[in-house]
């Protein structure tokens, strides 16, 4: 459970799985967007810290709760700015997390559709392999070569490493590549 502070009383507790109801009344074709992505797997970081907005950071946007009283007032930070497919992923990953772990701060959940069957391996996809290949080619030469050579050494390597990794939706590799 979120829990969110009211002026002049105790914390009151605050979740944005409130609006799990809500999310039928979105239009089919957003809905749908948000269950494509969560067929490929997604992981989401919530955060819901005591005084704190409620938030989850997806892999291509954050998303914030700022109201109680309607999801319209949840804000991302895509294209769209809300009611978009990444405000339904973060409520729908409140919901499973708060399921599995009532009360919590901060939590990394992953989504994954039921009627996709998925291997624990990062790398079993095509785009996978890639990525991990222009991974390795970057810390070989970092390592044959030193950090103290001159960046056009690497700069290839690390654009392409950074790039697969974005392609692969796997957003804490490409930042700590930046």
């Amino acid at each position: 459970m979120c829990h969110r502070p009211a002026y002049g009383k105790k914390e009151e507790e605050w979740d944005p799985a409130i609006w799990l109801k809500e999310l039928a009344n979105l239009p089919d074709a957003t809905r749908k967007r948000a269950q494509a992505l969560v067929a490929k797997g997604i992981t989401i970081e919530l955060f819901c810290a005591p005084g704190e907005i409620p938030s989850a950071r997806l892999p291509m946007s954050d998303v914030r709760f700022y109201s109680r009283s309607s999801i319209r007032f949840a804000r991302c930070d895509c294209i769209e700015g809300t009611l978009c497919e990444h405000v339904v992923l973060a409520v729908q990953a409140f919901v499973e997390a708060k399921t599995q772990q009532a009360e919590f701060t901060h939590l990394i959940w992953q989504m994954r559709s039921e009627h996709v069957t998925s291997s624990d391996d990062p790398f079993a996809s095509e785009e996978g392999k890639t990525c991990r290949q222009y991974v390795q080619q970057l810390s070989q030469a970092l390592w044959l070569g030193g950090i103290s050579q001159p960046p056009i050494h690497y700069e290839a390597a690390f654009s392409r490493a950074q790039q697969a990794a974005e392609r692969c939706n796997w957003r804490w590799v490409s930042e700590s590549l930046r």
